[in-house]
C-alpha cells in the first residue's frame, strides 16, 4: 500500500447507470461522515473529497492554498444547495439547466447579507457520487483539483502520489485516464461571468443561460 494512505478501493467499472453498490456506498459516506479524507474522481477527475465543516473547511484551505470561498462545495439536491446559497429564480432556472453537469457555479453565500461572499458550487454527474453525497446528508468539499490544470493527476501511481493524504482512495480504473476539468461560471453578480472554459463550452452556457 501506499505511504501515508490508509485504505485503496479499487473498482474496475460504475453500473450502467453510474451507480455504486449500495455497500461501497455505506462505506465511503461512512469514512466521510468521521471527518476523513476520501480522493476518488468526481466526474472524472480525481480530487480531495471531504464532509463540509469548519475544520475540514481550514484542512482544505491549508492542503490546496485556497480560501474559504474557493473550496467547492458539492450538493446532490436543490434542497441541500439552499442550506449554503442564497439564489433567485433566474439562477434557479440556469442551474436547472446545467446540472447535474459538469459546470461548476460560484453563488452568493448564505447568511452572509451585504457581504459580497461568495462559493462555487457544483451538482455532480456520476450518480455514484450523488449518492455519497446524499448518504452523508450534507455538502461535501472537493478538494481544489483546478490547482492541477498543468499536471492533471490521472495516472494511478500519479493518484496515489498526489493524494497520499487521503484516508481511503477510492481507485475507479475507467476514469483513470485524462479528462478536461468543468467549466467555472459565476451568475453571483446578476450577470453570467465564464470564469473558466472546460468541459462545456463557453457557447452552450450562454446559449443555457440566455434561454
Amino acid at each position: 500500500m501506499q505511504a501515508g494512505v490508509k485504505e485503496i478501493l479499487p473498482i474496475k467499472r460504475i453500473r450502467k447507470d453510474g451507480s455504486l453498490d449500495s455497500e461501497t456506498v455505506l462505506r465511503i459516506a461512512s469514512i466521510l461522515r468521521g471527518g476523513n479524507l476520501v480522493a476518488m474522481p468526481v466526474d472524472s477527475v480525481f480530487g480531495l473529497i471531504c464532509i463540509c465543516c469548519s475544520e475540514t473547511e481550514r484542512l482544505m484551505e491549508s492542503l490546496f492554498a485556497e480560501r474559504d470561498e474557493d473550496v467547492v462545495r458539492m450538493v446532490s439536491s436543490y434542497r441541500m444547495l439552499y442550506d449554503i446559497a442564497e439564489i433567485d429564480k433566474a439562477e434557479y432556472d440556469f442551474l436547472r439547466r446545467v446540472w447535474p453537469g459538469e459546470v461548476i457555479v460560484r453563488l452568493r453565500k448564505k447568511n452572509n447579507p451585504g457581504s459580497g461572499s461568495t462559493i462555487p458550487v457544483r451538482f455532480p454527474r456520476n450518480k455514484f457520487v450523488q449518492d455519497i453525497i446524499a448518504e452523508t446528508e450534507r455538502p461535501l468539499l472537493f478538494g481544489a483539483t483546478l490547482k492541477f490544470r498543468k499536471k492533471r493527476p490521472f495516472k494511478k501511481t500519479d493518484v496515489f502520489d498526489k493524494y497520499h493524504k487521503a484516508d481511503l482512495i477510492v481507485c475507479i480504473e475507467e476514469f483513470l485516464k485524462k479528462h478536461p476539468f468543468p467549466t467555472v461560471v459565476d451568475v453571483s453578480g446578476g450577470d453570467l461571468d465564464i470564469l473558466s472554459e472546460g468541459r462545456i463550452s463557453a457557447e452552450e452556457i450562454k446559449s443555457l443561460y440566455f434561454l
